[in-house]
């Protein structure tokens, strides 16, 4: 009886075995399919989101080194470091103004402007704020005056040049003794204070008034 019973199971067995391992083949079969799957889903969305990802990313590292250089390059004009994130707005809106002839009288034009105009028009752009028309309002109604050796960037200077005693140009201040203005022999350019002419020409240094940036930039 016992030798019957194991021949049996010896016939049996390897269909058990064979059975067992098609179950186990099958089962693996089905996760490498559904992880094969899960791999070409991922792909594709990879492949969907990829270009214009890197797109993206390469857009934002061209223009990071457009404004690096940019800002290295007035640095090297001003002679001292920038803060770019404090200060970038301003010096592309510089750069944008700059060697724009000088035209007396012209509304704020990049086609031609005069010294006020061009003041005006840097404080609208980067600052949001209007300032009179003419650097003799300026001086007299939209700042306060500061010493000289108080000046910051984006303070406003002032110079009596006609008759030497009314105030009739302006060039705002950036730092190291430089300042940008609309001049009337080279147009918008970046001049010294302690250069002679400016020296001896010099009337006043003005900060813009807190209620005029108050008052402005709320509307």
């Amino acid at each position: 009886m016992e030798t019957g019973r194991l021949q049996k199971i010896a016939l049996v067995w390897p269909y058990v075995i064979g059975g067992g391992y098609m179950i186990i083949k099958d089962r693996i079969r089905s996760r490498f399919i559904i992880i094969m799957v899960m791999m070409i889903g991922l792909a594709s969305c990879t492949s969907l989101k990829s270009p214009s990802a890197v797109t993206t990313s390469k857009e934002s590292r061209a223009e990071a080194a457009k404004d690096q250089a940019l800002i290295s390059k007035y640095e090297q004009l001003i002679g001292e470091p920038i803060n770019m994130h404090k200060s970038l707005t301003l010096y592309k809106a510089i750069d944008s103004w700059m060697n724009t002839p000088y035209k007396y009288g012209s509304g704020v034009c990049r086609a031609g402007t005069d010294c006020s105009g061009f003041v005006c028009g840097i404080y609208k752009d980067v600052y949001n704020i209007t300032l009179d028309r003419s650097s003799e309002d300026q001086l007299e109604k939209d700042v306060h005056r500061i010493p000289k050796n108080k000046l910051k960037e984006g303070d406003l200077v002032f110079f009596r040049i006609e008759d030497g005693h009314k105030v009739s140009h302006v060039g705002l201040y950036l730092g190291n003794q430089k300042f940008v203005h609309a001049s009337t022999k080279k147009g918008v350019c970046i001049d010294a204070l302690d250069d002679k002419y400016y020296e001896q020409h010099f009337k006043a240094a003005g900060r813009v008034k807190a209620e005029l940036m108050a008052d402005n930039r709320s509307e």
